[in-house]
């Protein structure tokens, strides 16, 4: 008898990088872990084109649908960028969020210091059980 690890996937963006505030640009649907001490493994990466004057990315990685949930990367760091070029960014990282059912992640990016929305060209973020 075998059984197959949970995972959950998306790649629709949900909209630009919106000035300098925290934008949600991707939520996966539900993930159902196997059991309370489960770990999740959470890649993602997108393309962006940064909106004028900006001039650093800081990406979060929210348990939940949105921007209230609790920060899993804990530090998240700001890299520096120039406004108007396009930058890929990628990473992953690791939760153990302990018997959670329905578990969403968000993928959140806030561009320090733009007057302009930051369009999202591409994006794509998966978490999955290990």
């Amino acid at each position: 008898m075998g059984y197959r690890n949970a995972t959950v996937q998306t790649n629709a963006a949900l909209g630009n990088i919106s000035l300098a505030a925290e934008t949600a640009i991707a939520t996966t649907g539900p993930l159902n872990l196997i059991n309370d001490s489960s770990v999740v493994l959470i890649q993602w990466y997108f393309i962006c084109t940064i909106g004028t004057a900006g001039v650093s990315v800081t990406v979060r990685v929210r348990r939940g649908s949105g921007l209230t949930g609790g920060v899993v990367n804990t530090t998240p760091t700001a890299c520096t960028v120039v406004a108007a070029n396009t930058y890929t960014f990628s990473g992953c990282y690791f939760d153990t969020p302990f018997s959670a059912a329905d578990l969403q992640y968000t993928l959140s990016a806030q561009v320090g210091s733009a007057s302009a929305n930051s369009p999202v060209n591409d994006v794509s973020l998966i978490a999955m059980v290990l």
